[in-house]
Protein backbone atom coordinates (compact mmCIF):
# COMPACT_ATOMS: atom_id res chain seq x y z
CA UNK A 1 0.00 0.00 0.00
CA UNK A 2 1.04 3.72 -0.40
CA UNK A 3 2.07 5.52 2.08
CA UNK A 4 0.35 9.14 2.41
CA UNK A 5 2.82 11.50 0.35
CA UNK A 6 2.48 8.98 -2.42
CA UNK A 7 -1.27 9.21 -2.46
CA UNK A 8 -1.27 12.79 -2.10
CA UNK A 9 1.28 13.31 -5.35
CA UNK A 10 -1.20 10.72 -7.42
CA UNK A 11 -4.35 12.98 -6.02
CA UNK A 12 -2.07 16.27 -7.12
CA UNK A 13 -1.40 14.15 -10.58
CA UNK A 14 -5.18 13.43 -11.07
CA UNK A 15 -6.22 16.99 -10.18
CA UNK A 16 -4.40 18.60 -12.84
CA UNK A 17 -6.02 15.73 -15.39
CA UNK A 18 -9.05 16.48 -14.48
CA UNK A 19 -8.42 20.36 -14.73
CA UNK A 20 -7.39 19.80 -18.03
CA UNK A 21 -10.35 18.15 -19.05
CA UNK A 22 -12.23 20.93 -17.72
CA UNK A 23 -10.21 23.59 -19.19
CA UNK A 24 -11.34 21.30 -22.83
CA UNK A 25 -14.68 20.77 -22.11
CA UNK A 26 -15.30 23.11 -25.34
CA UNK A 27 -13.13 20.98 -27.87
CA UNK A 28 -13.92 17.86 -26.47
CA UNK A 29 -17.88 19.12 -27.00
CA UNK A 30 -17.75 20.59 -30.40
CA UNK A 31 -15.33 17.55 -31.52
CA UNK A 32 -18.28 15.36 -30.46
CA UNK A 33 -20.76 17.80 -32.16
CA UNK A 34 -19.29 17.09 -35.71
CA UNK A 35 -19.17 13.33 -35.47
CA UNK A 36 -22.81 13.74 -34.59
CA UNK A 37 -23.15 15.49 -37.60
CA UNK A 38 -20.81 13.65 -39.95
CA UNK A 39 -23.52 10.40 -38.39
CA UNK A 40 -26.28 12.17 -40.15
CA UNK A 41 -24.47 11.64 -43.36
CA UNK A 42 -23.89 8.17 -43.13
CA UNK A 43 -27.36 6.90 -41.89
CA UNK A 44 -29.07 9.55 -44.67
CA UNK A 45 -31.03 11.40 -42.24
CA UNK A 46 -31.05 13.80 -39.26
CA UNK A 47 -30.73 12.12 -35.70
CA UNK A 48 -32.92 13.73 -33.28
CA UNK A 49 -33.49 11.50 -30.20
CA UNK A 50 -31.59 8.73 -30.72
CA UNK A 51 -28.51 7.31 -33.29
CA UNK A 52 -31.41 6.34 -35.88
CA UNK A 53 -32.97 8.85 -37.78
CA UNK A 54 -36.81 9.40 -38.10
CA UNK A 55 -37.21 9.74 -41.61
CA UNK A 56 -34.17 9.08 -44.12
CA UNK A 57 -33.73 12.03 -46.67
CA UNK A 58 -35.70 11.60 -49.69
CA UNK A 59 -34.01 10.47 -52.76
CA UNK A 60 -32.53 11.90 -55.16
CA UNK A 61 -34.68 13.48 -58.53
CA UNK A 62 -34.00 10.69 -61.28
CA UNK A 63 -33.06 13.94 -63.91
CA UNK A 64 -30.26 14.59 -61.29
CA UNK A 65 -29.98 10.69 -60.78
CA UNK A 66 -29.72 10.45 -64.96
CA UNK A 67 -27.20 13.36 -65.45
CA UNK A 68 -24.99 11.89 -62.74
CA UNK A 69 -24.70 8.30 -64.98
CA UNK A 70 -24.58 9.41 -68.03
CA UNK A 71 -22.13 12.37 -67.44
CA UNK A 72 -24.20 14.51 -69.32
CA UNK A 73 -25.11 17.53 -66.56
CA UNK A 74 -22.97 16.89 -64.07
CA UNK A 75 -18.60 16.02 -64.76
CA UNK A 76 -16.10 14.24 -62.66
CA UNK A 77 -16.02 10.56 -60.94
CA UNK A 78 -17.46 11.39 -58.11
CA UNK A 79 -20.84 11.83 -59.82
CA UNK A 80 -22.88 8.28 -59.66
CA UNK A 81 -26.74 7.60 -58.65
CA UNK A 82 -25.50 5.10 -56.66
CA UNK A 83 -23.81 7.48 -54.11
CA UNK A 84 -25.89 8.60 -51.34
CA UNK A 85 -27.67 11.43 -50.99
CA UNK A 86 -25.84 14.40 -49.96
CA UNK A 87 -22.49 12.78 -50.07
CA UNK A 88 -21.58 12.87 -53.79
CA UNK A 89 -18.41 14.96 -53.02
CA UNK A 90 -17.84 14.87 -49.26
CA UNK A 91 -17.56 18.06 -49.32
CA UNK A 92 -20.84 18.97 -47.58
CA UNK A 93 -19.79 16.55 -44.97
CA UNK A 94 -16.49 17.83 -44.51
CA UNK A 95 -16.92 21.36 -44.12
CA UNK A 96 -18.76 20.75 -40.95
CA UNK A 97 -16.30 21.60 -38.26
CA UNK A 98 -16.25 23.84 -34.79
CA UNK A 99 -14.95 26.77 -33.24
CA UNK A 100 -13.77 27.63 -29.68
CA UNK A 101 -14.36 31.05 -28.64
CA UNK A 102 -13.33 32.23 -25.40
CA UNK A 103 -13.57 29.69 -22.42
CA UNK A 104 -17.22 28.36 -22.55
CA UNK A 105 -18.19 29.44 -26.51
CA UNK A 106 -18.28 26.68 -29.01
CA UNK A 107 -19.83 27.29 -32.86
CA UNK A 108 -20.22 24.31 -34.43
CA UNK A 109 -21.03 24.43 -38.82
CA UNK A 110 -19.25 25.16 -41.82
CA UNK A 111 -17.33 27.91 -43.21
CA UNK A 112 -19.97 29.38 -45.84
CA UNK A 113 -17.21 31.08 -47.79
CA UNK A 114 -15.98 27.52 -48.76
CA UNK A 115 -19.60 26.14 -49.07
CA UNK A 116 -21.99 29.07 -49.40
CA UNK A 117 -24.79 26.06 -49.87
CA UNK A 118 -24.96 24.53 -46.86
CA UNK A 119 -27.53 26.95 -45.56
CA UNK A 120 -29.76 26.33 -48.60
CA UNK A 121 -29.20 22.41 -48.08
CA UNK A 122 -30.05 22.20 -44.36
CA UNK A 123 -32.82 24.41 -44.74
CA UNK A 124 -34.47 22.42 -48.05
CA UNK A 125 -37.49 19.91 -48.03
CA UNK A 126 -38.01 17.47 -50.63
CA UNK A 127 -41.31 15.69 -51.11
CA UNK A 128 -42.13 16.52 -47.58
CA UNK A 129 -38.84 15.35 -45.50
CA UNK A 130 -36.21 17.61 -44.56
CA UNK A 131 -32.62 17.33 -45.69
CA UNK A 132 -31.79 18.78 -42.55
CA UNK A 133 -28.39 17.29 -41.37
CA UNK A 134 -26.91 20.59 -39.24
CA UNK A 135 -28.34 21.22 -35.63
CA UNK A 136 -28.92 20.78 -32.34
CA UNK A 137 -30.25 17.60 -30.91
CA UNK A 138 -31.16 15.45 -28.18
CA UNK A 139 -28.90 12.67 -29.47
CA UNK A 140 -26.23 15.42 -29.96
CA UNK A 141 -26.75 16.78 -26.64
CA UNK A 142 -26.76 12.81 -24.77
CA UNK A 143 -23.69 11.83 -27.15
CA UNK A 144 -21.80 15.18 -25.78
CA UNK A 145 -22.86 14.22 -22.17
CA UNK A 146 -21.35 10.56 -22.76
CA UNK A 147 -18.18 11.37 -23.88
CA UNK A 148 -17.37 14.13 -21.06
CA UNK A 149 -18.87 11.48 -18.67
CA UNK A 150 -16.87 8.74 -19.90
CA UNK A 151 -13.69 10.51 -19.63
CA UNK A 152 -14.26 11.88 -16.13
CA UNK A 153 -14.81 7.86 -14.91
CA UNK A 154 -11.60 7.15 -17.19
CA UNK A 155 -9.45 9.71 -14.43
CA UNK A 156 -11.20 8.36 -11.61
CA UNK A 157 -11.07 4.83 -12.19
CA UNK A 158 -6.95 5.51 -13.19
CA UNK A 159 -6.47 7.10 -9.47
CA UNK A 160 -8.26 4.14 -8.04
CA UNK A 161 -6.80 1.71 -9.74
CA UNK A 162 -3.12 3.63 -8.77
CA UNK A 163 -3.97 4.11 -5.03
CA UNK A 164 -5.28 0.76 -4.95
CA UNK A 165 -2.66 -1.80 -6.61
CA UNK A 166 -4.56 -2.65 -9.93
CA UNK A 167 -8.29 -1.19 -7.95
CA UNK A 168 -8.56 -5.15 -6.66
CA UNK A 169 -12.01 -5.79 -4.97
CA UNK A 170 -13.67 -2.58 -6.50
CA UNK A 171 -16.83 -2.96 -8.06
CA UNK A 172 -17.59 0.80 -10.19
CA UNK A 173 -20.85 -0.44 -11.74
CA UNK A 174 -23.35 2.18 -11.03
CA UNK A 175 -21.39 4.53 -9.51
CA UNK A 176 -22.04 8.17 -10.66
CA UNK A 177 -19.20 9.82 -11.73
CA UNK A 178 -21.09 12.54 -13.49
CA UNK A 179 -19.90 15.38 -10.77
Amino acid sequence: MKDFKELYRDFQKISKEYSDLQKNLPRIAGDAAVKVIRHNFEVEGFCEDSEQPKQKWSDRDEKTDYGYDNYKTYSGRNYSSSNPILKQTGNLRDSVGFKVEGENTVFIGSNLTLVPYVKAVNERVRNGVPDKFLGWSKFMAETIKNVIQRRRKNIFRKWLISSTGEGKGLNLSGTDFSG
